[in-house]
């Protein structure tokens, strides 16, 4: 995959944030982690083109609500919504906020860098269209 991409992380969860980090970075993907939705909406740059791994549940403002505001207004990104919880309707109003995938922790590496790409991929072929209008 280029690296003209990046990957970003929000999770509470230290341990969680830390361990991502470095299995993106272990596949040559730079990465950004933040503990909180209110934190990247505040630093990540909007005009960048990648993935974010959203965790749903958090203190504050949760994943879905971040979703649904950032699908909105960064086209370039492909979101993914992870949780540790496997409720088909957490998933089924992930996908309609606009994620691109959904996760249930814990997930195997190779799967994480799979869906990563392929999310990547399917917003640079659908994603570019949108940014434009």
């Amino acid at each position: 995959m280029n690296t003209d991409v990046i990957i970003y992380v929000v999770d509470d969860d230290e341990a969680i944030r830390l361990s991502l980090a470095k299995l993106i970075a272990s596949a040559d993907l730079p990465v950004e982690c933040f503990e909180s939705c209110d934190e990247f909406l505040a630093n990540f740059d909007r005009s960048a083109v990648g993935c974010l791994l959203l965790d749903v549940n958090m203190p504050g403002k949760s994943g879905l609500d971040l979703l649904e505001t950032i699908s909105k207004t960064a086209k370039r990104l492909a979101i993914i919504v992870m949780s540790g919880y496997g409720e088909d309707e957490i998933a089924a109003i992930a996908l309609n906020r606009g994620a691109a995938d959904f996760l249930q922790k814990p997930f195997q590496y190779e799967v994480l860098i799979d869906r990563i790409t392929k999310a990547i991929h399917q917003k640079r072929m659908t994603g570019d269209k949108s940014a434009e209008s």
